[in-house]
């Protein structure tokens, strides 16, 4: 029992300090952000960031808290994996679908809801981003979460970060 409780505790504190990491580089790169991007730049990251999290809530459908969910449901891993892969399959289609229902209908919304955001790069962007983003990241994570890794994790969400701002 004390074994489990000691495991549980040290995977909280690097899951925790991991989340705080990242977000201390957050809050470090506001200064950066604010001397190097104009305001309207930094208007357009906020939609582009907003559009991209809404397509991520609708493409993913909650799929990572399923597979969270029924991992443990399969005796053996040659189910788990397959139980794995259709998940990721799933994830695919929907995820793809979105982003290409979106780019194809979304252009005149997109215009008419933020004219002074240029379709052409940063929508388009932040849509092909959030596809990537989603087919191959958030599936990783929640794999990673029950097969109890969490430095792996950890290291990963703060690669994953640096990616995103390098981006930016």
């Amino acid at each position: 029992m004390f074994t489990r409780f000691k495991r549980l505790s040290l995977q909280s504190v690097i899951y925790t300090s991991g989340d705080l990491l990242n977000r201390a580089f957050g809050l470090l790169l506001i200064p950066i952000y604010t001397s190097y991007l104009t305001p309207d730049d930094y208007g357009i990251l906020a939609i582009t960031s907003t559009i991209a999290s809404v397509l991520a809530i609708l493409s993913m459908q909650s799929l990572e808290s399923a597979l969270t969910r029924f991992h443990y449901d399969f005796p053996d891993e040659t189910s788990r994996r397959d139980f794995h892969g259709t998940i990721w399959i799933l994830m695919l289609i929907c995820a793809l679908v979105v982003v290409v229902v979106t780019g194809t209908l979304g252009r005149p919304i997109f215009n008419w809801l933020f004219p002074d955001v240029p379709y052409v790069p940063y929508i388009q962007l932040a849509l092909w981003t959030t596809f990537f983003t989603n087919i191959s990241y958030v599936l990783l994570k929640s794999l990673l979460r029950v097969r109890e890794k969490p430095t792996t994790f950890s290291i990963l969400n703060i690669i994953v970060f640096l990616v995103n701002t390098a981006f930016v």
